[in-house]
């Protein structure tokens, strides 16, 4: 049923504290205008910071819309506070999201399950420290080298020449948690919403950098978005059915996001996926929503009709 909250208290969760912040007050204004324009008179912004948090505990609304970004918004920790306070939320539970925000396990997941994605290794502080302090290393390049557990390419460094390992161990390190590498797929990059398990379209993503990081995302207008994606459609076929089966290994619902690269043999391998897609001017995910003649308004509403506890959910 379209519009199933109207009448309710609705808590659009923002900010917070991870690095992302910036993105996640973007989402949570533009979550906050569209629920305004649809006539929805009780919504509550609740920046998640512990502060917001305590005061959301204290009188919890009847929903949660939640647009955070990284950190304890999309690690499960919020949801799990969620959970006890019985107060049904947008996006994965906690499971998924703890298994798709923590890249080592995400891709772990998909090998189990025969999904391709790129070799990685995984590196403690303890190791990456113990590197840089060494005068030489030799660097397996090229490769990606990326915190485990960020998002919104926060940290990543796209790795060429070995002179720029150490440069992109230090920016990982900046963010919490190990530090992974990863081998570099040369090729198109991809992205695919979902909502509910099912494909929302794919999008090739050409920026106008060598690599698509946090300013080609959010700050870049020359970042060009194909879509739909100029691929046959048994490729397209291919990668829609890929990213639902990494959807379900990961355990995710609601609306997610693939992040994929295409090889030069058009092969496709899993990066991760994201549980709370930005939903910035610049995002992808509303972006498909509009190729399906969805505005945004009405995308909003559709998330918030599928607020779920995990409590709820029968599985098996």
């Amino acid at each position: 049923m379209v519009g199933t909250w109207r009448s309710s208290r609705v808590a659009v969760l923002y900010g917070g504290v991870s690095d992302e912040r910036e993105v996640s007050i973007k989402t949570g204004e533009a979550f906050h205008f569209a629920l305004l324009s649809l006539g929805y008179k009780k919504v509550e912004m609740v920046d998640a910071t512990g502060e917001g948090l305590l005061k959301l505990a204290s009188n919890p609304p009847d929903v949660a819309l939640l647009a955070l970004h990284g950190g304890l918004g999309e690690n499960g920790s919020v949801q799990g506070m969620l959970e006890c306070l019985k107060v049904p939320y947008t996006g994965s539970g906690v499971h998924g999201c703890a298994t798709a925000m923590n890249k080592d396990t995400a891709k772990s997941l998909f090998r189990m399950a025969g999904l391709p994605t790129p070799d990685w290794q995984v590196l403690d502080r303890a190791r990456v420290e113990q590197i840089l302090s060494q005068p030489d290393i030799d660097a397996q390049v090229p490769c990606v080298v990326k915190p485990v557990t960020s998002g919104s390419s926060v940290g990543v460094t796209l790795v060429r020449e070995a002179d720029q390992y150490y440069g992109a161990l230090e920016a990982a390190m900046r963010c919490p948690g190990p530090v992974m590498i990863e081998a570099l797929i040369e090729g198109r990059e991809l992205t695919v919403g979902l909502m509910d398990g099912q494909v929302m379209g794919i999008i090739e993503i050409a920026p106008d950098r060598n690599f698509y990081d946090y300013k080609a995302k959010y700050q870049d207008p020359k970042t060009n978005y194909l879509m739909p994606a100029p691929i046959p459609d048994r490729l397209q076929q291919e990668i829609g059915r890929l990213v639902q089966e990494a959807n379900r290994v990961l355990g995710c619902r609601g609306v997610v996001r693939a992040d994929l690269m295409l090889d030069a043999e058009d092969r496709p391998w899993l990066l991760e996926v994201n549980t709370t897609p930005g939903m910035t001017e610049t995002s992808l995910v509303p972006k498909l929503a509009r190729g399906s003649g969805i505005e945004f308004e009405q995308f909003t509403e559709m998330m918030l009709d599928n607020a779920r506890l995990d409590a709820d959910l029968q599985y098996g």
